[in-house]
This record gives C-alpha cells, sequence and structure tokens, in this order.
C-alpha cells in the first residue's frame, strides 16, 4: 500500500496534527462511551469478568491499529526524507503511548523497513529534544536490546542533553555501556 501513496498531502504538518487529535479524540469517545455505559446500567466494573476482558481487548486492538497507520505514515514521512514533519508527528504521539508501544509497534510493522535506522534517530531525538531523559534513555535501551544503535549524530544529541541537563551518571552508564559493548 505505501507504494501508492506519495504524498500524505499538501500541508503535512496540519494533516498530521489532525491525525494525531482525530486519534486522541475516537480512542476518548470510546472510553468515555464505555463509561456512561456502566454509569447509566449502574454496572460494577468487574475487570475480571470474561466480557469487561473481552471490551478491553478490543479497545487495545482499536488503539493498536490506529497507532499502526500513524507509524506507517510516519514511515512514509522517513521513506520521503521529510525528517522534520515526522519527529513533530512523533512528538505528537508520544503523549498518547508509552516508550514500547511505539517502539515495538513500528518494529512489528516495519521489520525488514529500511525507514527503521532513521526512525530509531526520529524518536531517540524527539525524547532527548523534549526533555524527556527517562524516555529518552528507555528508548535508548529498547534501541540497544533490539541490537541496534542510533546515528553518531543522534547519539550525540541525547549525550549533550544528558550532559546539559547535569544528569552525569546516567551520561557515565551509557557511555561505559557503548564502550562495554565494543562500539
Amino acid at each position: 500500500m505505501d507504494m501508492f501513496v506519495t504524498n500524505i498531502g499538501d500541508n503535512e504538518e496540519t494533516n498530521l496534527k489532525m491525525t494525531a487529535v482525530k486519534m486522541k479524540e475516537l480512542r476518548n469517545n470510546v472510553c468515555l462511551d464505555i463509561g456512561i455505559f456502566f454509569f447509566k446500567n449502574a454496572s460494577p466494573f468487574n475487570i475480571e469478568s470474561p466480557s469487561s476482558i473481552s471490551m478491553c481487548g478490543a479497545i487495545d486492538s482499536t488503539t493498536q491499529t490506529l497507532l499502526k497507520e500513524e507509524l506507517r505514515k510516519v514511515r512514509i514521512l522517513l521513506q520521503q526524507n521529510q525528517t522534520e514533519t515526522a519527529k513533530r508527528h512523533v512528538k505528537n504521539l508520544i503523549s498518547a503511548h508509552s516508550i514500547s508501544q511505539l517502539y515495538s509497534v513500528y518494529s512489528q510493522s516495519s521489520p525488514s523497513s529500511s525507514t527503521k535506522p532513521f526512525f530509531i534517530d526520529t524518536i531517540l531525538s524527539v525524547y532527548a529534544n523534549s526533555k524527556l531523559s527517562n524516555e529518552a534513555a528507555q528508548i535508548y535501551h529498547l534501541i540497544q536490546e533490539d541490537g541496534n544503535f542510533p546515528s553518531l549524530s543522534a547519539f550525540n544529541q541525547f549525550i549533550e542533553y544528558l550532559v546539559s541537563s547535569s544528569q552525569f551518571d546516567k551520561t557515565l552508564e551509557i557511555i561505559v555501556d557503548v564502550v562495554d559493548s565494543g562500539i
């Protein structure tokens, strides 16, 4: 399907913001409908009941499907060398999804993608530029566990952020890991 998509739209930034907002809005509407159902029916929310487990699975499945679509758009932007637009799109996604969810869904939906190194750099840069040091360190460790390493420029940006925010212990830990791994 990606081969048929050559341009997401004339105004990618507006489209990306609208898509992220729309995704969040759809999810919130589903959660609101579920909450209203329980309130109006005076039903206790028993998370261990089969129907509750099924409902939660359906919500998770819908969220995963929407996230896959959003990450497909990121992949297309990276293929088109629109890295700044891709970074803005990822920045919108990090507020609604966990680090591991973003990384694993991208990896699963694009296992042999030539864009994965660019995605690694993009997501690490976004977390570092957003001043989310714990999250940046977590994504760095996920990248490493997956047998990958960010580009030198993304890695330097990450290290510079850690140093500028006086996180010397974390910086030293990461540099020691790099030296120990032989990179």
